[in-house]
């Protein structure tokens, strides 16, 4: 059964910038929001700290909006929304973890000086940069993201729509399990135009 919640963040009376690119703030309360969408879901209704473990691999980033995100930035941000502690705390209350595609942990293990653990107690952060990080890992479900953006602009302002919508699949079924799209606005204030 899929459940579907719009959750509002960011507000129009926020702070106007010179800018309306996504930024860390954005991410870190979309993490915040999803960790609650997720808790209070069906999917998870049932589950506990000693259920079956699932391990739900971010298989897919789609950026549909007008915000020019290269694969890198998106790939980061679904590190960032994936080792942010609301997140890792559902693998201690509902036995629930989020883990990259091997491809990608290749490529960031290939950017980064974290160095190999092969502990069984390593933290979420370090597991998928272990050398044998996918030997005992059997995902059980898959998770995309896709960014999708309205954009208003006059000739001194700007404001931007975004949302991003994650859609949680079960692997055994084929059937979606949770969904839910989390959206923040953006405004800019300043010519438009040079």
């Amino acid at each position: 059964m899929m459940s579907l919640v719009v959750v509002t963040m960011g507000c129009a009376s926020g702070p106007v910038g010179q800018s309306t690119r996504l930024n860390i703030d954005d991410f870190d309360a979309m993490t915040e929001a999803m960790a609650q969408s997720l808790l209070s879901s069906d999917a998870l209704a049932g589950r506990g700290a000693d259920s079956e473990p699932w391990v739900v691999s971010i298989d897919k980033v789609l950026n549909l909006s007008d915000d020019v995100m290269t694969v890198n930035e998106q790939w980061s941000i679904m590190m960032q929304v994936r080792g942010a502690v609301p997140i890792r705390a559902l693998w201690d209350e509902k036995a629930l973890r989020f883990v990259l595609p091997a491809e990608r942990v290749v490529e960031m293990r290939g950017s980064t000086n974290t160095p190999p653990d092969t502990s069984p107690d390593m933290s979420p952060d370090t597991a998928d940069f272990a050398e044998g990080f996918g030997n005992q890992r059997r995902v059980t479900h898959t998770m995309t993201a896709t960014f999708r953006s309205v954009t208003r602009a006059q000739a001194k302002t700007r404001s931007d729509l975004y949302y991003c919508q994650f859609d949680l699949v079960d692997l055994t079924t084929g059937e979606p399990v949770w969904s839910d799209r989390f959206e923040f606005k953006r405004q800019a204030r300043g010519h438009m135009w040079d």
